[in-house]
């Protein structure tokens, strides 16, 4: 894993070369590679340069690979299965374990590590994991909660009554 912050990298990087030795730089430089031609005039080993792919974007599909900063349903791991969703970034996973860290969450866990086992014993664990909401999606959540609220209060005549109307595009 690395500290690259890779949502300001050149869009057409492929991946990032580092220094594992003192280079005219510094050992630790970075330099990105937009192609595997490019890669390959790296040599790469120990007190060489080491490899890192970019990340693939996460749409929310399977499990968040390594990396990856998400949300994670907290609340689903305790009896009462309400929602505690917490921003976490991915820092190891492999076939039958994730494990994360707290990035920022509701309940002050800021920096805690997550550890979730699965395979076949847990196959719900892909819910607990969603890509980060945009503003737009949290008004669009937070509307729909207001209304399914009001519709279970009074009806249709509430929703109504609340100021909502279906509006053609």
């Amino acid at each position: 894993m690395t500290d690259i912050d890779w949502s300001k990298v050149p869009e057409d990087a492929i991946g990032a070369m580092i220094a594992k030795f003192e280079h005219s730089g510094g050992y630790g430089v970075v330099e990105f590679i937009c192609s595997e031609n490019q890669r390959r005039g790296y040599t790469e080993g120990l007190d060489a340069w080491e490899w890192h792919a970019r990340p693939a974007e996460w749409v929310g599909k399977g499990l968040p690979p390594t990396d990856t900063v998400c949300e994670y349903n907290a609340a689903s791991r305790h009896a009462d299965g309400g929602e505690l969703w917490c921003v976490v970034q991915v820092k190891y996973r492999s076939e039958w374990v994730i494990v994360f860290e707290c990035i920022s969450a509701p309940s002050g866990h800021e920096g805690s590590v997550g550890v979730e086992l699965f395979g076949d014993v847990n196959s719900s664990l892909e819910s607990r994991f969603r890509p980060i909401r945009t503003p737009e999606q949290i008004a669009q959540e937070r509307a729909l909660s207001e209304i399914e609220a009001l519709y279970s209060e009074g009806g249709p005549a509430a929703v109504y009554d609340a100021g909502y109307r279906k509006v053609t595009p």
